[in-house]
């Protein structure tokens, strides 16, 4: 199934759910809960061609969803959603087409519970073809 195709099935299954999504080629672990400091792999973009892309996902310290773009800037929200101390935030990484990393970049921390942060990252290296998005707390 091609990237388009896939990204439409988990969106419709996603908003017909009601609930947050993983969305194209994700390597999530949905409902696990990561050590505090630890990152969270969210969503990979591996592809040649430049686009965009949205992702989505929820552990039980937080939430977040944006839309990652490679080249280009990866935009959205982060959210904590636990009472304990730590701060929720998303690393983004940006690589060239043989996944030498070119840049990465960390969002505003959300805390404490409830509180949310908006983002948007610095544009990319216009060569970037490949996108990964974390989420972790600390």
């Amino acid at each position: 199934m091609n990237v388009r195709k896939r990204f439409a099935a988990v969106a419709a299954a996603a908003v017909l759910s009601g609930g947050l999504a993983v969305l194209p080629a994700a390597s999530a672990h949905a409902g696990s809960t990561a050590p505090a400091g630890a990152l969270t792999e969210v969503a990979s973009f591996d592809t040649n061609v430049k686009g965009c892309w949205d992702w989505a996902h929820d552990q039980s310290y937080g939430s977040s969803a944006g839309t990652a773009c490679a080249p280009g800037t990866n935009s959205g929200w982060v959210k904590d959603e636990k009472a304990d101390g730590k701060c929720v935030f998303t690393e983004t990484r940006y690589y060239d087409g043989n996944w030498r990393e070119l840049s990465r970049w960390r969002s505003p921390s959300a805390c404490p519970k409830n509180d949310v942060k908006r983002f948007t990252s610095p544009p990319s290296h216009n060569y970037a073809r490949h996108v990964k998005v974390y989420m972790g707390h600390s």
